[in-house]
């Protein structure tokens, strides 16, 4: 089988990705931990009490080639294993809460509205894990923008006000469809 069992030479592949420096060093790792997954049905149960997930949420906002590829990863786990991740989506949460990343949070809430699509239980486990919360907070982010948008375009400096604007609405309308 391709089944994990050297839990010792995973957490070198998750502390690695951890400390890396360099968004292609991370790319990679996450490749090699995608595949690991993907071997064995059973290794992302087994390899579960390390929290992989949950740590790399932190990371990925500051590593914008790596976001697109932790969220498969999160797709694979709902989609191929049928599990929820609660964990991971608290990390998510948390990571949707604090980002300063547009990008990052429009492709988690792509992700997110997938899983609601997928099954209608994610809209009572996204209560559950504080998601909904975190929704309607930049709902309400979104709405000051639309009752102020001049103080939201002084704030942001002028190169950025067009894309982070159109980002924001970006957001808003993929959490009101979520």
């Amino acid at each position: 089988g391709h089944s994990v069992r050297n839990i010792q030479a995973f957490a070198v592949l998750q502390n690695a990705f951890l400390k890396a420096k360099t968004s292609f060093l991370a790319q990679i790792i996450l490749d090699a931990i995608t595949n690991i997954y993907m071997a064995d049905n059973a290794n992302y149960f087994i390899l579960e009490s390390q929290h992989t997930l949950s740590q790399f949420a932190e990371k990925i906002s500051k590593l914008p080639e790596v976001q697109s590829k932790y969220f498969e990863m999160l797709e694979f786990v709902v989609f191929s294993l049928n599990y929820i991740p609660c964990k991971e989506l608290i990390s998510v949460s948390i990571l949707l809460k604090s980002s300063s990343s547009y990008h990052c949070s429009i492709i988690a809430m792509k992700t997110l509205l997938k899983f609601t699509r997928h099954d209608y239980i994610f809209k009572d486990v996204f209560r559950e894990v504080g998601l909904l919360e975190v929704m309607v907070n930049l709902l309400h982010k979104y709405a000051a923008l639309l009752k102020d948008p001049t103080q939201a375009l002084n704030e942001q400096g002028d190169s950025r006000n067009n894309s982070s604007v159109e980002d924001q609405k970006h957001l808003a309308l993929l959490v009101m469809e979520t």
